[in-house]
């Protein structure tokens, strides 16, 4: 067989999940779309940031996904120094390819555009959410089959947002989960994936029927929150851009971070994705039909809370 002249390589940076998962996922359609080999390093590269802020997760993922084996490791370093290297190419197919090529995808903002980053990544969603959960160790495979998807996820991100301007307060978290109550007539079971403390995640968890969610791995923390009926995400979060990206169910974003639609057209036609404000009333019509269909539909009558209108 002859060689491929055409080699993909993603260089994850020192970054969190989601940061780390958007440079993969562009990676891995590049190479789909010019039939390159593909391979991915950097997933456990050790960060101080979060011992120093002693937060909960040290964004270290060991054991979360496979890694690369050291034969495919000198192989791709062997490709890389005998061959002609483009870095950080657009994601698209390459109309002709010479000699041999290292395409190396390492920057997380190239070619992004801002709040539109996906568009590239979008036809291929599906492949993606296959190849990604194929990637997965046994662990946390095991762990992600093992745990229920929640009914309404909310993505508290804490960390070192909490320094910034585009950290969500937490009190837009608690109007946004009574504005899905409210409109689905009844007190849907909330859970948080959070980074952040018992005392800033208070407020929150004091409300009736909201839990932390349980220990797992960040993967699958992400994938779970994916699966939620209903999302409340974080603004500027990569980590809740991903789970949207990947989400079948209704994705509800903070008002003052207006990213685009990251799914497919067909998706959005029957699952509301879009910023909204405390208000339900102001809602748009999909997504207050969406969630007083879930209201309708996911609560047995014997844990139905009817919620004043």
């Amino acid at each position: 067989m002859p060689e491929t002249r055409c080699h993909v390589a993603v260089w994850l940076p020192r970054a969190g999940l989601g940061n780390k998962l958007y440079l993969w996922a562009k990676g891995w359609v590049f190479a789909r779309l010019n039939q390159g080999q593909f391979h991915c390093f950097g997933w456990t590269r050790l960060k101080l940031g979060p011992f120093l802020r002693s937060e909960k997760s040290s964004r270290f993922y060991w054991g979360q996904l496979r890694r690369e084996t050291l034969r495919a490791a000198v192989s791709t370093g062997l490709h890389w120094l005998t061959s002609h290297k483009v870095i950080d190419p657009p994601v698209e197919r390459v109309s002709l390819i010479t000699g041999k090529t290292t395409f190396i995808f390492r920057d997380i903002q190239a070619h992004s555009i801002p709040h539109d980053s996906f568009r590239s990544l979008v036809d291929f969603r599906d492949a993606l959410r296959e190849e990604l959960l194929s990637q997965l160790t046994r662990r946390c495979q095991h762990s992600l089959d093992a745990t229920p998807a929640p009914l309404v996820g909310i993505h508290v991100r804490r960390g070192d947002f909490r320094h910034f301007d585009w950290c969500t307060p937490i009190e837009s978290f608690c109007a946004r989960l009574q504005a899905v109550r409210k409109l689905a007539g009844a007190c849907l079971a909330a859970t948080i994936y959070s980074d952040g403390t018992q005392e800033e995640l208070q407020r929150l968890l004091s409300m009736e029927r909201v839990t932390l969610a349980p220990s797992n791995p960040d993967i699958v923390d992400l994938l779970l929150f994916s699966r939620s009926r209903i999302m409340i995400t974080s603004r500027a979060s990569t980590f809740s851009n991903m789970a949207a990206f990947l989400s079948d169910g209704v994705v509800l974003r903070d008002p003052l971070f207006c990213h685009q639609p990251s799914r497919p057209a067909a998706v959005n036609a029957l699952w509301y994705e879009g910023s909204v404000s405390d208000t339900p009333g102001n809602w748009p019509e999909l997504a207050k039909h969406n969630i007083r269909q879930i209201g309708r539909n996911s609560i047995p009558e014997s844990v139905a809370v009817t919620v004043t209108r």
